[in-house]
């Protein structure tokens, strides 16, 4: 992981390729890949930026390349038409958080289990309040990496609930934050929390099942 994590930083995405390529050369799965390689590398950076041992620019730089591997992998993780679950997942970032390349990770995850998902960074808080009054979600997934950002955050999920078009939606947290503190998730309202993308799937779906049968 800390090797990847160097590659991507200080040589080219195609040095980062050919990494990926020998690794799917001697059988690793591409979901082993996304897990246990490209979402420990970037937390990894994430954390050299925290502890100010990597620049921002730096930083930002590596998580490009890394989301270019995503791409490129994309289709091999799809590897069959998954029949739709007529469920919707919104999947964002806070508009001040730096780093997004977790919450894009995750939604590939949602796509391929047959959700409709929606992602991005929103530009304002008003951008997600209105998109959520607009669109019945079934589920909101909000990653946060930034230690600072958590001290709103319970503020942000009022509001959103408040805002919500779909009553009975249920949220996730997720991010290095949750990963290093997953006692917070409960402090800031959120119905669970999603280590990676898998976790995700999976306690999204278990929250759903529970609003259906409970």
């Amino acid at each position: 992981m800390i090797t990847f994590a160097d590659i991507v930083v200080r040589q080219d995405v195609n040095a980062a390729h050919h990494y990926i390529a020998a690794l799917c050369d001697r059988g690793v799965s591409v979901e082993s890949i996304f897990l246990d390689l490209l979402a420990p590398a970037a937390r990894h950076l994430g954390k050299l930026w925290v502890e100010d041992i990597c620049d921002f620019a730096t930083v930002t730089v590596g998580l490009s390349r890394m989301q270019q591997v995503l791409n490129a992998l994309r289709p091999a993780f799809k590897v069959a038409e998954t029949p739709p679950v007529e469920r919707n997942a919104l999947l964002v970032t806070l508009p001040d958080e730096q780093h997004t390349f977790g919450v894009h990770m995750v939604a590939e995850f949602f796509r391929r289990d047959g959700w409709d998902v929606w992602s991005g960074v929103p530009d304002s808080d008003e951008e997600v309040l209105e998109l959520i009054n607009d669109q019945p979600f079934d589920v909101i997934g909000i990653s946060v990496s930034c230690d600072t950002l958590v001290t709103d955050l319970d503020r942000h999920l009022q509001r959103m609930r408040r805002a919500c078009r779909n009553r009975a939606v249920r949220f996730l947290a997720g991010g290095r934050v949750f990963v290093e503190r997953p006692d917070w998730a409960s402090q800031i309202g959120a119905d669970a929390i999603g280590v990676d993308g898998r976790q995700a799937v999976l306690r999204a779906n278990e929250l759903l099942g529970a609003v259906a049968t409970g």
